[in-house]
């Protein structure tokens, strides 16, 4: 024989009972196309709350991820000193332990793929300089002398040694020429 719970069973007929009293009235009211007696409801709601009923709740800042930047990144010589496709080329950061690759997708505008590698120089240095974003989602931003060049997303794997994701190609025209060295940035 089969065990029954009649407390939430009752429970249950209890609320699809109140569901469909709630949905027959806003379909009654919704069809009478007078809206002005719930906008007055609505009004008088939120005139009380405006009134100091919830004068003790306090507005509580965002909490912010803190930014960490790897910064002065010499561009490899086989970018040159400016160029206008700065991702062409994998960008090394040595002294980080890790190197950028950036590729741009086919068949769209300013789409890109991004991914970090281990730099096969530096071995651990990639961990340790990821440590405090393994295993979790960030958002990348890479910089030009105060530009924005490229802005995404990538997930860092749990050990730290290797990062995927997307983004996209910021003030991606032929004017800009990116010069020396690149700013990137975890958010």
């Amino acid at each position: 024989m089969k065990k029954v719970n009649l407390t939430y069973q009752i429970k249950e007929l209890q609320l699809n009972a109140i569901m469909e009293e709630l949905e027959e009235e806003v379909v009654e009211e919704l069809s009478t196309g007078d809206l002005g007696q719930l906008k007055a409801e609505l009004s008088s709601l939120i005139g009380r709350t405006n009134n100091g009923i919830h004068a003790n709740v306090v507005a509580m800042a965002a909490r912010k991820r803190p930014q960490v930047s790897f910064e002065s990144v010499q561009l490899l010589a086989a970018a040159g000193l400016e160029t206008h496709e700065w991702y062409s080329v994998p960008i090394r950061f040595s002294e980080f332990g890790f190197i950028l690759e950036i590729r741009k997708i086919l068949g769209s505008e300013n789409e890109v793929e991004i991914t970090l590698v281990e730099d096969d120089t530096s071995e651990g240095t990639m961990g340790a300089s990821l440590s405090a974003f393994k295993d979790k989602s960030v958002n990348i931003v890479i910089q030009n002398n105060q530009i924005d060049l490229l802005e995404g997303e990538i997930y860092i794997d749990s050990e730290g040694k290797a990062a995927s994701g997307d983004g996209r190609l910021v003030n991606h025209d032929k004017e800009l020429i990116v010069k020396n060295s690149l700013t990137l940035s975890f958010l």
